[in-house]
């Protein structure tokens, strides 16, 4: 016959204090954590760095509905692309695209049906006056401006990380380590896909 194993002793539930001590040390430790994390350099830098970012985001949305900083660039050659189911008098221009003088082609979405400038001419281009991201472009005298294919990922990532940010620091989740490493990554890898594209 195998020997008896000793049982494990009795446990005591915790009382109603000393449950509520528990609460309260572990709710100290966690507020000293936030202040230590809140003094540290780490805190302020991705604070900073977030805000800068979320600045220029704003800068890019400014510049595509507003003013922008415009450069006149000369193109050699313009081809319409029509859509395939205009009705009327004038067919629908769906994009254009331009080819600058420097070599560098500009596709221009306009889904209107505006008159096809002239093949040769002078365009002007707006760009946002940080980043210098082509955004929407215009045929003088006319000063309709019509959105530039390439700034589409731009004003569509400027927009969304805006808004998530906003909530972020709304729910003061920036005061939270994991979450504030979080949001600069996205803040990193958002600049840099702007910066790339």
């Amino acid at each position: 016959m195998a020997p008896e194993t000793p049982k494990r002793p009795k446990r005591n539930p915790f009382s109603k204090e000393e449950v509520a001590e528990i609460i309260a040390l572990r709710k100290k430790r966690e507020h000293l954590k936030l202040l230590r994390f809140r003094k540290s350099r780490h805190y302020l830098l991705m604070n900073i760095f977030n805000l800068c970012c979320i600045f220029i985001y704003i800068e890019i949305l400014f510049c595509f509905f507003g003013p922008a900083s415009e450069e006149y660039i000369k193109y050699n050659g313009l081809t319409a692309h029509y859509r395939s189911a205009s009705t009327g008098e004038r067919d629908l221009v769906a994009n254009m695209d331009v080819i600058a003088a420097n070599g560098y082609t500009y596709n221009f979405i306009v889904k209107d049906d505006r008159t096809v400038p002239a093949s040769q001419g002078e365009m002007m281009i707006g760009q946002d006056f940080l980043l210098h991201k082509d955004l929407k472009g215009s045929f003088p005298p006319s000063h309709t401006s019509f959105r530039l294919f390439k700034a589409s990922p731009v004003i569509m990532l400027a927009s969304l990380v805006i808004l998530i940010s906003f909530v972020a620091y709304y729910f003061n989740l920036n005061e939270e380590a994991y979450s504030l490493l979080a949001l600069t990554v996205l803040n990193s890898l958002t600049m840099l896909g702007i910066l790339l594209l």
